[in-house]
């Protein structure tokens, strides 16, 4: 180090070896090109590197200084004259948050530091006798000559000689003064009698300490004093020449104090045991200077602030103004060292180490209220409650201004109140290196003050180093709090003369810590932080006990397993003690294993660093194993809706928006109906057919030998092409062979399984020609036979199946043995006759067409309620919706498909997935029909195979229109590169989305073909729908997707309000999903009320277009009858509108896309969901979907797609997908906050299941239901269940106050799923089961349950077996001694048309739970009255048929789970129902 200096160099001084991403941080950031070490760091250093498998810092060469020996200059050689760069040395430091930072010291600064260090030395009293010389009279060369020897001081340090104040007194200052440094070792320490020995020993005038090794040494020394005194035969310890204990810290600790001077000190023959005790402020983070120890110097009067305190008038006294030191520019440091001219008496008080008792309330305002002062202080220490000792360090440094500043405005800060200290030296650092923007915010910091009379604050002139330190300045001397990290602040909320208050309360970690570790047992360790969630600040705990580790009680033995009981008692007592002793709301207590928290090196200690916890804890990396929140109590600000119980739609909620948006303009559409619909070949109206099967046979007359139809195969071979006539021959060869083969007449019912083929085609257009109603399914899937078997026998049953018709692969695939035998066991089971399967690929050979063989359409078959065909499409869940196409809606399909698109006979149409219903179906089928074209077929499993194939037919036959979907498209760009095609011919790419597209899918599909000349405008959103493929689309509107960004707290009371993403962070990002075709209109409608929405708020997308289905196929349900017959009450009478149950809204936009860039006018229709699967809580709605993508978001185990919430009696349930099984308990606040932060909701249950473990549809998609359904009956497998709600907090005696706020779920109709209100009900509790025999144990009897807060658990197979034994049905209450049952009031669900034997589901016992909530024996909770109305869980509808209510456990005392039926044949559907959802199971 002190080589550098001479030789004029910067010294980088490293302290930590081990951290070698530390060391190339340092060696990059300050360019260094040398490293002095020693052979034994070097070669260590390597060991780590090699093991490591790390690469040697570039460009950097290493010295082995010991292997240097020493300099001797010649006598003849001239000393180099030294020369002395500005920068010594450059001290580098982690920040609270571990960031690591390089303070810079200059020479001058050094010089600075040691004259002031040397002043308040030297003017230490000795320990000698009294003598009459005059203490203020030097000798020639300046020294004082009494007091002072003339040899140096011996100074015994064992805090690190390499950085801050260790290196600053043990190598600096030595080197200054002429000074002796004694290092030794920090473990040195706990030997006992070591340190005293060594003291006595080198005759130490100066003791360089911390607290932990004082503390150490004095408690060793308490305990057996003999192996202290006699730790060296004949020599006893003599502290008599120990002039000063300098202690670094940050806080003082005057409780130990007195032991350390009176109980270690003294004893060891000091005679000024009191006075030596000198803690010092040091800014570790800031280079490591001291600002403030107690000193002899004097002078204290010429500071500028009063040094007496007032304790009888109001405290007026304790001035917190500019604190300076004051010496004329002249005198230099000389005035220093002379000392004041205070009367001894005074002097003595002042050099004293001052103590204060503060009010602990007023701290929790930022006030300081001193209770008593000095010797009163320490008297009322142990027995004045409710107050803190503070400790002060002294008067600051003679060359410091220092000041009190409120770190949140910048203000100085009144008098007797806690600031942030601000300090000014020219011995502190000038900043940091090469960090320009933190050294402006805290080594220049200017605070502000206001003037008399002037309101606008005045900036104040010296330029400040922020010392992130909390303290105040009493009688002029310097008390510290605490760090600025270690104070937690809360708003506390009350009501004062009508209006609302809101305040912060401070609490200081320091203070929280002595507590929990005064009062809860078992603790290790403890820290705290808060953490601002949802525009509040939120208390956490985190505790290490070894009550938390699973370490093995033996070497090598099995790892001990967690008391959860313990681990939640100690959370609980953790809350409650905060609570009662400082009126903390606790959010949230996690626990840990002793030694697992992150730690930062402190005063060269390592202690738990709150803010890289707090930063492990948003990461959710912190080891933990239990958690326990208290949300009911520290979560105030939840919203709450305009009618909290009747929902967005209600009434009230629905006029408060239109007083809101009144009179602003309705939500509906233009309509563009295009009556006549002209061939563009030979201009003939296409409207003026009837039906399909017309319009090609005119097409066979006209084209006759141009190309109908031609498969590509996979590696973009043509098949063999078919003429129009040869198509007509073909379609005339299968309807003969279903005619007189399978004596098929009109009405009777097929199903089409077809691969995607030509043969397909035939199929469809035979069964239009004999009026056979068609009903196309993809083929089943051999790796989903439990889904995909019962799925084809239903639709067989359902629908009377008279033939299946297949082709060549699909037949092949039938007669599998794997195949057809669990097709006929399932069909035995379901009792089903499976129809005989006919093969349509070779039929004989006709060589007329349809109409010569008589195969003509009869007037009765194009009749509008004539089923033509069945479109089935099934949700993720395998859930089937069927409805039904007549010949008019067939051509409205097509219509309206030719007209939006400006198709032509000129341009091909392409078929290629989908293609049993929706559009998929119409351009494989139809549309080359309707507008003459040739239509070219890429089988779905080619492009599987090799998805360019597509690509390649797109490009090589100019295909202008075509159908695509996201997962398609997100599969293709997954494994081809977007090159070697060119798509520049491709105009519209319709990718269809079913609800809110995804906002991802434009960008992404733009980048990847941007090589293939493809248009970003030809990339478009259409909004399909099982009621009408296409209600909007974006096709030829010439723009890019249209972006909103909405604010969400808009969103859930209904309203649309866009919002700057910058600005609001949490606003939710939207693409449009175009305009309204040709033909259709739109309306947005109050789905409750049935009046159009204003613009302004969102409702239900109604449409009335040509190409919309008339009816759900096979239902005879009102429910669904009104969905197709939809009427405005304030809108025109005569349009019946089909009602979509998704909600969106119309926006109206110009964009400069008219002639010479003129803006044009455009209605965009925008969806955003659902409307069956939004749920309510305090009259606020929510998209799953929304709060799914927080939680996805928010931690990097979760898989993507992997998480479902719902509600579930009265509870919103969190399942999570990990790819984690360790510490699940550090994610669960992770999910808590995101959903609570977006969301403004609180969760009860989070859950936890194993990556794979989430039923998931073909396509990859979560199917909702699945999970739900497994959740509830137990048999989806949870690692680990949390409840976070704690249905007991609410009663509990320490919460302040009972606040309204705990989430409402709303009741309302309709297909949202309505639950209970949850602020009268408490939330069951919940338990997480670990031991196989628990588990069986419970599903014999109910259990009490443990108490909320649950830990993990080795996941065990669980008993998959439904729970249940028979029950009595109305049990009297068992009275036990834990469980108070006077007047509980017993409450069932409205039972009016209840048949408790018709309505169990198979399989299921009366007994059944949701998982974790199993009831006591001794009846319910105590509840409040039930609001009116059914509460239950949706059950999704099944081809139109409205859902079962499920009636909750928690809505039961005794626990079953049981259908509300309001009528009886729904009896079958919901045998159906469960079939579905529980076959795969069997």
């Amino acid at each position: 180090m002190l080589g550098c200096f001479i030789a004029g160099v910067v010294a980088v001084p490293i302290n930590d070896l081990e951290d070698y991403t530390k060391l190339n941080v340092i060696l990059t950031s300050t360019q260094a090109h040398l490293a002095l070490t020693t052979d034994n760091n070097l070669k260590a250093f390597q060991r780590d590197i090699t093991t490591q498998k790390l690469n040697w810092p570039r460009g950097v060469e290493w010295w082995k200084t010991n292997e240097f020996g020493s300099f001797h200059p010649k006598k003849k050689d001239e000393v180099p004259p030294l020369t002395v760069p500005d920068l010594a040395y450059i001290e580098f430091s982690r920040a609270p948050t571990g960031d690591l930072r390089g303070v810079v010291m200059s020479h001058r600064t050094i010089m600075h530091q040691m004259a002031c260090l040397s002043a308040i030395i030297s003017t230490v009293p000795s320990n000698t006798g009294g003598d009459t010389f005059n203490s203020r009279l030097r000798d020639k060369n300046g020294r004082l000559m009494a007091g002072g020897t003339s040899r140096g001081e011996t100074l015994l340090s064992y805090l690190d000689p390499r950085q801050g104040i260790g290196m600053i007194l043990g190598v600096l200052l030595t080197v200054y003064g002429g000074h002796t440094t004694v290092w030794m070792e920090n473990k040195a320490v706990e030997t006992p009698g070591l340190y005293a020995y060594l003291i006595t020993k080198h005759n130490a005038t100066l003791m360089l300490a911390d607290y932990p090794g004082l503390k150490r040494a004095a408690y060793n020394y308490q305990q057996d004093p003999m192996t202290t005194r006699n730790f060296k035969k004949g020599i006893e310890p003599n502290f008599q020449k120990v002039k000063l204990c300098l202690i670094d810290t940050l806080t003082v600790d005057s409780e130990f104090h007195e032991v350390l001077a009176d109980r270690w000190l003294k004893p060891m023959r000091n005679p000024r045991a009191r006075e030596l005790v000198a803690p010092m402020l040091c800014l570790p983070e800031h280079g490591g200077m001291v600002i403030s120890m107690r000193d002899w110097l004097g002078g204290e009067e010429r500071m500028g602030c009063p040094l007496k305190l007032d304790m009888v008038g109001d405290a007026d006294s304790i001035e917190e103004k500019k604190q300076e030191k004051d010496q004329s520019p002249g005198e230099a440091f000389g005035s220093l060292i002379g000392g004041g001219t205070t009367a001894s008496a005074e002097q003595q008080v002042r050099t004293e180490l001052s103590e204060v008792l503060l009010d602990r309330e007023a701290l929790k305002t930022n006030e300081v209220v001193v209770v008593a002062i000095g010797d009163e202080a320490r008297k009322k220490a142990g027995s004045e409650p409710g107050t803190v000792r503070v400790g002060a360090f002294g008067f600051p440094i003679p060359d410091a201004t220092l000041t009190v500043v409120d770190p949140e405005t910048g203000l100085l800060a009144s008098p007797h109140s806690v600031g942030e200290i601000w300090v000014d030296s020219p011995s502190l650092s000038g900043g940091f290196w090469a960090l320009p923007k933190h050294t402006e915010q805290i080594f220049h910091a200017r605070p502000y003050k206001f003037e008399q009379g002037d309101p606008t604050p005045m900036m104040v002139e010296p330029e400040f180093l922020r010392t992130g330190l909390l303290g105040t300045v009493i009688e002029g001397k310097i008390f510290v709090l605490g760090l600025y990290e270690d104070r937690l602040r809360q708003k506390v909320e009350w009501v004062e003369h009508g209006h609302e208050v809101a305040e912060h309360r401070y609490f200081f970690v320091q203070h929280i810590i002595v507590s929990i570790m005064k009062n809860v047992p078992k603790i290790y360790d403890c820290s705290a932080f808060d953490v601002f969630v949802n525009d509040e600040h939120l208390p956490i705990v985190l505790l290490e006990s070894q009550s938390a580790s699973t370490a093995p009680a033996t070497s090598g033995g099995p790892p001990r397993q967690l008391d959860t009981a313990l681990l939640d008692s100690l959370s609980e007592r953790c809350m409650e003690v905060l609570m009662q002793e400082h009126h903390l709301r606790v959010y949230c207590v996690m626990i840990t294993a002793p030694n697992t928290l992150p730690k930062v090196l402190k005063n060269g200690r390592r202690e738990i660093g709150n803010m890289l916890c707090r930063r492990e804890f948003d990461l959710g990396n912190l080891p933990c194993v239990h958690v326990k929140f208290g949300v009911e109590r520290a979560v105030l600000n939840l919203p709450i809706g305009v009618d909290p119980i009747g929902g967005i739609w209600s009434p009230l909620a629905s006029q408060t928006r239109e007083d809101l948006l009144s009179p602003g303009d309705k939500q509906y559409s233009g309509i563009d109906r295009r009556e006549v619909v002209i061939d563009d070949r030979t201009s003939t109206p296409l409207n003026n057919f009837t039906s399909i099967v017309d319009l090609l046979q005119w097409r066979v007359a006209r084209q006759a030998d141009e190309l109908s139809y031609c498969t590509i195969d996979g590696k973009g071979r043509e098949g063999k092409g078919i003429t129009w006539k040869k198509f007509d021959t073909k379609v005339a060869a299968v309807a003969m062979y279903l005619r007189s083969k399978v004596k098929i007449r009109a009405g009777d019912h097929l199903i089409l399984m077809y691969t995607h083929s030509e043969d397909f085609v035939y199929a469809a257009h035979a069964c239009f020609c004999l009026g056979a109603t068609a009903i196309p399914m993809a083929p089943l899937d051999q790796n989903r036979l439990n889904e995909d078997a019962p799925a084809f026998l239903h639709m067989v049953g359902d629908y009377r199946v008279k033939a299946v018709l297949v082709n060549q692969d699909v037949d092949h695939l039938l007669k599998q043995k794997t195949v057809s035998q669990h097709v006929k066991q399932s069909a035995q089971v379901l009792k089903v006759a499976v129809p005989s399967v006919y093969n349509t690929t070779k039929p004989p050979k006709q060589n007329t067409g349809c109409r010569d063989l008589g195969l003509t359409m009869q007037p009765s078959w194009v009749q509008p309620g004539y089923p033509v065909m069945v479109w089935t499409y099934w949700t993720p869940d395998q859930r089937r919706i069927a409805v039904q196409l007549g010949h008019d809606t067939i051509m409205g399909m097509c219509k309206v498909q030719k007209e939006t698109c400006q198709m032509t006979s000129s341009r091909p149409v392409l078929g290629c997935v989908r293609s049993t219903s929706g559009l998929g179906f119409i351009h494989t089928c139809l549309m080359g029909v309707f507008v003459g074209a040739p239509t070219y077929l890429v089988s779905p499993v080619e492009f599987a195979q090799n998805p360019i194939s597509l690509f390649l037919t797109l490009s090589r036959y100019k295909i202008k229109d075509t159908y695509a979907t996201p997962q398609m498209l997100d599969y293709a760009m997954a494994i081809m590169p977007g090159k070697g095609f060119t798509l520049h011919e491709l105009k519209n790419m319709m990718i269809s989305a079913e609800g809110r597209p995804r906002v991802d899918v434009f960008q992404k599909i733009r980048l990847h073909f941007a090589a293939t000349g493809l248009d970003p405008t030809a990339i478009n959103t259409i909004y399909s729908h099982v009621l009408n493929p296409m209600i909007a689309s974006r096709s030829y509107m010439c723009i890019e997707p249209i972006e909103l960004w909405l604010d969400r707290q808009a969103l859930r009371r209904g309203l649309i309000y866009s919002s700057d993403p910058d600005s609001d962070p949490k606003s939710l990002l939207v693409q449009d999903s175009g305009m309204v075709p040709v033909s259709t209109q739109i309306a947005i409608v109050n789905p409750e009320s049935r009046s159009l929405c204003h613009e302004g708020e969102y409702g239900e997308i109604w449409v009335d277009s040509e190409a919309c289905v008339k009816a759900f196929y096979g239902s005879k349900d009102a429910f669904d009858s009104e969905r197709f017959d939809g009427r405005t009450i304030d809108g025109d009478p005569n349009v019946q509108y089909v009602r979509t149950g998704d909600l969106g809204f119309l926006h109206n936009v110009s964009r400069p896309i008219g002639p010479n860039g003129a803006q044009v006018d455009m209605q965009v229709l925008f969806v955003l969901g659902n409307i069956g699967e939004t749920f309510e809580i305090n009259g606020l709605s929510h998209f799953p979907m929304d709060i799914e993508y927080s939680i996805e978001k928010c931690h990097r185990n979760i898989v993507p797609g992997g998480s479902a919430v719902f509600q579930a009696g009265g509870l919103i349930v969190v399942l999570v997908e990990v790819g984690r099984k360790a510490y699940l308990a550090s994610i669960v606040p992770v999910i808590v906050n995101a959903i609570l932060n977006e969301h403004q909701i609180v969760v009860d249950i989070v859950a936890f299941v194993n990556k794979g473990d989430f039923p998931r549809s073909r396509l990859g998609e979560k199917q909702r239901g699945k999970i739900l359904a497994s959740w509830v009956t137990r048999k989806m497998r949870t690692m680990a269940q949390f409840g976070i709600r704690d249905a007991d907090a609410a009663l509990s005696d320490v919460t302040e106050t009972m606040e309204p706020r705990s989430g409402v779920a709303s009741l309302r109709n309709g297909a949202a799923i309505a639950s209970s209100l949850r602020n009268v009900e408490p939330a069951p509790q919940i338990v997480e089961e670990g031991e196989y025999e628990r588990e069986r144990v419970q599903s014999q009897n109910s259990f009490a349950p443990l108490p909320t807060g649950i830990s993990e658990m080795p996941a065990q197979n669980y008993d998959d077996s439904i729970m249940g034994s028979p029950r009595e049905e109305n049990r009297a209450s068992m009275k036990s001694d834990d469980t108070p049952t006077d007047n509980r009031k017993r409450f069932e669900l409205p039972s009016d048309n209840y048949n408790s034997e018709k309505s169990k589901f198979p399989g299921l016992g009366e007994d059944f739970t949701i998982p974790g909530f199993e009831t006591t024996d001794a009846g319910p909770p105590r509840v409040g009255p039930k609001p009116g109305g059914n509460s239950g869980l949706d059950l999704p509808p099944v081809e139109g048929t409205p859902g079962d209510l499920w009636s909750l456990p928690s809505q039961h005392p005794t626990g079953g789970l049981r259908v509300l039926n309001a009528d009886e044949e729904n009896d079958d559907w919901k045998q159906d129902a469960i079939m579905h959802m529980n076959l795969a199971g069997r």
